[in-house]
C-alpha cells in the first residue's frame, strides 16, 4: 500500500495499528474517521498529519474497556 501511494511505510502501518486496536477495544466500523474499513491515500494523508481520530464517543468506549480490562485482571 505504502509504495502504491508512494509514502512512507510508517504512516501506513500506523494508521492501520491504531485501526486495529480500536477494532480490538470494541470499536465498530464507521463511514469516516480512523475506524473507516478501507483506507484510501487521502485517509493515510489525513493519518500522518495528525487528523485522522477516533470520535469522542470511540475515545470514551476504548478507554472504559481499558479500565473493564484492568478491573478484571485485578480480581484475578
Amino acid at each position: 500500500m505504502a509504495a502504491s501511494y508512494q509514502m512512507e511505510e510508517s504512516g501506513v502501518l500506523a494508521a492501520a495499528l491504531a485501526h486495529e486496536i480500536g477494532y480490538l477495544l470494541g470499536v465498530g466500523h464507521t463511514p469516516t474517521g480512523v475506524m473507516c474499513p478501507q483506507f484510501g491515500r487521502r485517509h493515510i494523508i489525513e493519518a500522518d498529519s495528525g487528523g485522522l481520530l477516533f470520535s469522542a464517543p470511540q475515545a470514551a468506549q476504548i478507554l472504559s474497556e481499558i479500565a473493564r480490562r484492568k478491573a478484571a485482571r485485578r480480581v484475578l
